[in-house]
Formats: C-alpha cells, sequence, structure tokens
C-alpha cells in the first residue's frame, strides 16, 4: 500500500503547479493495477490510505490512456469509476498533497481529453446522459472543494483540456459545457453567507448572473483564497477558440475585478498574506495569458490593485518568483518591468504613512527583480543557476534606480534584493553600477554600515575573487568592505584581512 503511495504521489513541475506521477515503463502499471485490485477487496485499516494508494495507480491509468498509451485490460473503466468515487465522496482526507481527491483533481478532466479510439469516454454509458452527469459532479466537486488545494490542482487538471476542439458527446452538447459547468460552480462558491456554523460564517453558493454578483458583492464577503482558482480556470478556458470562449471571458473580468478588490481588502484590512503557492498559481496564469493576447495585461492588473501598495508588491513579487521558476516567461516581464517599477514608485509617493517599522521595505523590495525561490525543492540550485543564466538585464531598472535607491537606504531586505538581482549580471555590471548602488544604499554619512543584509557579504567576497575587479582601481569596494567592519558585521572583517 504505501509503495503505491509514493510510485503515484503527484509530483511538482513548480512549488505551486502539481501533475500527475510519470508512468511506469513495461509491465509495472500492469503489476500495480493487480496490486491495487487485490488492495482494494483484501486490505483493512485506514481506509483513507488505501484510497492514496488506489488513487494514484487509477489517475496513471486514465493519464496513460489519455496518450493512447498501453493500459491493462479492465483497468479504465475502473479508475474511472474510482476517481469519480474519490471526488464526490465527502470523506474528510484533507492532510497531505497525496490524497486521493487530489489525484482526482488533476486525472479527471483527463476523461474529456477527446482520442482517436475515443478510448476514456468510451467507458461512461454513451447512450444515456447519466455517466455525464456523473462525470460533471465529480469536476465539479473539485472546482468547488472546501479544500484550496484541490481547487488549485483542479484548475490545472482543467488547464491541460481547455484549448482542446470542440466535439460532440453522446446527449449532443459539446463537451465543453461540462467544463464550463464545472467553472461556473467554482466561481459561484467564492463567497461568504449569513449562515453560522461552529460560531464560522459558511460559504454560499452565488445565485443569479455571476459576474453582476460578484461587482455587487461586499469585499469583506469575498474569499481571496477561493477566487483565484476560480480565476485560473478562466483564464485558462478564455484562451481557446471554443464554443465557451465569450463567456469564459466575461467571467474573467468578472472574477479578476473581484481578485484585485479583496487582494486589496485582505492586504489592508486583515493583514493577511496568501501563500507564495496560491500567489504564484495565480500569477503563473496572468503570465500565460500574457503571452497569448497581444494587450498590457500584467500592467492593467498592477493598476488594479493600486489602492494597496502591500497587495501590489505581493502581485509583483509573485511574478518574479514564477519568473525563477518559469524562465520562459522572463522576457515578457523584461519588457513591462520598467512601467511596474514607475507604477510601484508612484503608489509610494502618496501613500500615507503608518506606523508600522519601516512600512515601505516589503513595497520597494518588491520592486527588484532577484530571483526567488520558495519551498525546499530537490534542484533548488539548479533552478536558482537556471533562472540567473535567463534574467532581467540592468535596463529593466536601470532607469528608476535614484529614486529607488533613495527610497530603500538602509533597509536590510532591499540590499538582498538588489544583490540578488546582482548576482544574475555579468561581473562587469555587478561591478559598475553595482557596487556604486550598494555603496549608496549600505553607507552611511559617517563611514559606517546602516545595515548588510544575508547576501552581501558573501557577494563582496565572489567579487574579490574575480579578476574584473581591480581594488586598486576601485576605492568603492573598499568603502563598503570597511563600513561594513566598522559596523561589525560578520564576515566583513575577514574579507578585510585579505586586502592587509
Amino acid at each position: 500500500m504505501y509503495r503505491l503511495q509514493n510510485r503515484y504521489r503527484p509530483r511538482w513541475i513548480t512549488p505551486y503547479r502539481a501533475a500527475l506521477a510519470i508512468p511506469p515503463e513495461g509491465p509495472e502499471l500492469a503489476d500495480d493495477f493487480r496490486v491495487a485490485r487485490e488492495l482494494e477487496t483484501e486490505a483493512s485499516g485506514n481506509p483513507f490510505d488505501v484510497l492514496r494508494a488506489l488513487s494514484g495507480v487509477a489517475a496513471t491509468v486514465i493519464q496513460n490512456a489519455a496518450n493512447e498509451l498501453s493500459v491493462p485490460d479492465l483497468s479504465v473503466e475502473w479508475a474511472v469509476a474510482l476517481l469519480i468515487y474519490c471526488a464526490t465522496d465527502p470523506y474528510k482526507d484533507r492532510v497531505g498533497g497525496g490524497g486521493a481527491d487530489r489525484q482526482a483533481a488533476l486525472a479527471l478532466p483527463l476523461v474529456l481529453l477527446q482520442t482517436d479510439n475515443d478510448q476514456l469516454l468510451a467507458e461512461l454509458p454513451r447512450d444515456a446522459t447519466e455517466g455525464l452527469v456523473v462525470l460533471a459532479a465529480a469536476l465539479t466537486a473539485g472546482t468547488s472543494s472546501p479544500a484550496i488545494d484541490v481547487r488549485q490542482n483542479t484548475a490545472e487538471g482543467l488547464r491541460v483540456i481547455s484549448g482542446q476542439p470542440c466535439e460532440q458527446m453522446a446527449d449532443g452538447r459539446c463537451w465543453h459545457e461540462l467544463l464550463w459547468q464545472a467553472i461556473e460552480a467554482g466561481a459561484r462558491s467564492v463567497a461568504l453567507g449569513d449562515r453560522f456554523e461552529n460560531l464560522r460564517r459558511q460559504m454560499e453558493p452565488i445565485i443569479g448572473d455571476v459576474v453582476v454578483a460578484l461587482a455587487e458583492r461586499p469585499v469583506r464577503d469575498l474569499m481571496l483564497t477561493h477566487i483565484a482558482p476560480a480565476a485560473i480556470c478562466t483564464l485558462d478556458a478564455a484562451q481557446g477558440e471554443t464554443c465557451i470562449k465569450a463567456r469564459a471571458e466575461r467571467l474573467r473580468d468578472g472574477l479578476l475585478d473581484a481578485y484585485a478588490r479583496t487582494a486589496c481588502h485582505w492586504a489592508e484590512k486583515h493583514n493577511y498574506h496568501l501563500g507564495h503557492e496560491q500567489h504564484a498559481s495565480f500569477a503563473s496564469a496572468v503570465l500565460r495569458w500574457a503571452a497569448a493576447v497581444d494587450r498590457p495585461v500584467i500592467m492593467e492588473l498592477a493598476k488594479r490593485l493600486q489602492a494597496s501598495p502591500d497587495a501590489q508588491a505581493d502581485y509583483l513579487h509573485t511574478l518574479t518568483i514564477v519568473a525563477t521558476h518559469e524562465t520562459h516567461f522572463v522576457p515578457s516581464l523584461v519588457e513591462v518591468w520598467p512601467p511596474l517599477m514607475e507604477g510601484g514608485l508612484a503608489n509610494l509617493r502618496v501613500a500615507p504613512t503608518t506606523r508600522r517599522l519601516r512600512p515601505d521595505e516589503k513595497r520597494l523590495q518588491s520592486l527588484i527583480p532577484s530571483p526567488s525561490a520558495f519551498g525546499y525543492p530537490n534542484n533548488l540550485d539548479a533552478v536558482l543557476a537556471k533562472a540567473r543564466a535567463n534574467w532581467f538585464p540592468l535596463i529593466a531598472i536601470s532607469d528608476h534606480m535614484d529614486e529607488w535607491l533613495e527610497r530603500a537606504c538602509g533597509q536590510m531586505a532591499c540590499v538582498d534584493a538588489l544583490v540578488g538581482f546582482l548576482e544574475a549580471l555579468p561581473i562587469q555590471e555587478q561591478v559598475a553600477p553595482g557596487l556604486e548602488w550598494i555603496r549608496r544604499l549600505v553607507v552611511d554619512e559617517d563611514g559606517t554600515a546602516r545595515t548588510s543584509g544575508f547576501l552581501l557579504v558573501s557577494w563582496l567576497a565572489r567579487l574579490r575573487d574575480s579578476p574584473i575587479l581591480r581594488l586598486e582601481a576601485n576605492p568603492t569596494y573598499r568603502t563598503i568592505v570597511d563600513a561594513l567592519v566598522l559596523s561589525n558585521f560578520r564576515g566583513a572583517r575577514e574579507l578585510q584581512r585579505r586586502d592587509e
């Protein structure tokens, strides 16, 4: 049982996008299917553990069938029925990323994927609508699940099929209608109602026109964590030339407006922030949309978030997270980063002062696109190395650096952000203008260091070892090191002794 759980556990393409396990080669899947059927009938113990093991095998069977690869005899019918049960049964398996409902969320959309022999849809009763109704209910359960990661997995699963061509089902409708039914259900379940249970307000489905209702709903009732996956579904569905494109575009615009209003409200009133994986999955969908259309959608959303500098800062930071893990988005961001930086600085010029310590640090840090991974991926060093090799050029920030340095002076997080950005540049540009920018940020008028940051000393050490840096001709380097020594920052004195 535990071997099956581990072998078929969903994998992470990035820390914010899940995918089904890589299918086994040769007879391994057939052997595991046989073991799963035996486990299903003979095993005792925790039923959730059993379902986790079975659902992984079932998801891989669906994946192979959708890709027209070999599957064991009678396995597709079993896999579809099992995953529909996992998606719709109201059990409380809400822990960890390998739950059976998570597997179903990723795999069941593939049942709609058209293949030459209709292998998957043939497993449903095509002479009646019963099978399609059950499948639609399972997809809807994913988009409107109480568990946010199930909603995210469903959005990722639906993304794979959203742009596929229209085709008629047994009941005469296009299969995109099932997709739309699930997407709309997710959009309807993003708001709190008046009903209380265990002293907590409960989600209440939106009735009537969803777009109109979202616009009229008080922002205090909207749940940002639930809006994001629904918006991702519409962003992807609106890109394909399908029968639901116009409806998806209208709902997309309504959800983006609700997302922006709610993000600003949560940032200012609740001081609550989504996890990076939720922000980043949404930002990734926005970047996919930006790559597919000829309009400045990245800037448009940034302008919608201007009401809250903190919400706008979260948005910019997660754009750099996505660019770090998906470097093919970097060129799109390079084009828009100068106006994004200008907009962020303009927002700071008129932002009211607060009692919070260093209120602008987070906002200023987000304006410098430093490679930013999160979580603990096994290939973290490789991710950062690839990002640095394909990162933003100097021109992306240089036009606004004078104002940024003046505002960011002495703020530790800003030092780390700037050092992270400089590390991705050619060594010549790290030396000039990089060292001068760091001096203005760090060195005080009396020659001491205002701050250091976590990355500065190690970066200076690497510059020290570079043949490009000629110490006798670059007093800026010595000024920075001496300032760090005077302020007794760790590692600075050792660095200074190397030149004594």
